[in-house]
């Protein structure tokens, strides 16, 4: 679903939307850009995966001159650069704005914490929730 030029600008905002963190597996951004793609968006309404293909291209060409002093695509940003404009994008005092960048962030946080390694790392085993939800029984009276 994602052109090429949609998942470089993705696979470029990746690290830093996740930062660095000790004792973490590290961030597989194209392993991260392809579950999104294949796993999330192409199970989400036409509109959600809409809104999240305009979100990485309004980080491409907007976000860039809406948070910082100059004009640049995100693509030619720094790292450095990139923190700050994840930085102003999530306390912008426009809720929208605000709103859009946790969006962003979640999906992001879903591919990569959704790793079994990573998964395994922090000691959540998801297999184990599942089998234990599905043995719950709801009764109603």
């Amino acid at each position: 679903m994602f052109t090429r030029y949609e998942a470089e600008i993705l696979k470029a905002a990746i690290p830093d939307v996740l930062g660095k963190d000790e004792g973490l597996p590290p961030v597989d951004a194209d392993g991260i850009v392809r579950w999104i793609d294949t796993q999330y968006l192409a199970k989400s309404s036409f509109e959600f995966r809409t809104l999240y293909r305009f979100l990485i291209l309004a980080l491409q060409f907007f976000f860039p001159f809406f948070f910082g002093s100059e004009y640049k695509i995100f693509l030619s940003l720094s790292s450095e650069e990139k923190q700050h404009l994840f930085q102003k994008w999530s306390e912008s005092k426009l809720y929208l704005l605000r709103n859009s960048f946790t969006l962003f962030r979640l999906v992001i946080c879903f591919g990569y914490y959704g790793q079994d390694e990573v998964s395994k790392t922090i000691g959540y085993d998801a297999e184990a929730k599942l089998a234990e939800a599905s043995k719950r029984q709801v009764i109603r009276d």
